[in-house]
């Protein structure tokens, strides 16, 4: 159950990375305020320094995006994917600048 659940998670994380405006123009995804990443949904969320901050940021939009879930077993399912695909690209930006 783990193996497949992980393996979900890095499929949906893959789809997601292939649709992502930053792949598919070749532009970066910044504003005035600066470097952001972008959720599915098309939430942004600033990049800071401050790591704290962001976990605290990505696990809030995590969360709504699992209380639009009405079985308990896909909202966090959806919670989880929804962080690791905002770590993700936390994690690519930072190790691309």
């Amino acid at each position: 159950m783990r193996i497949s659940l992980l393996r979900l998670l890095f499929q949906s994380y893959t789809v997601s990375e292939n649709l992502c405006p930053k792949n598919s123009s070749g532009k970066k995804l910044t504003s005035k305020a600066g470097p952001i990443i972008r959720c599915e949904c098309g939430f942004k969320i600033l990049l800071v320094p401050d790591l704290k901050a962001m976990a605290r940021a990505i696990e809030a939009h995590a969360a709504e995006h699992a209380k639009k879930e009405k079985i308990p077993a896909k909202a966090a399912f959806e919670d989880a994917r929804i962080q690791l695909l905002l770590t993700a690209q936390v994690l690519d930006r930072a190790a691309t600048s």
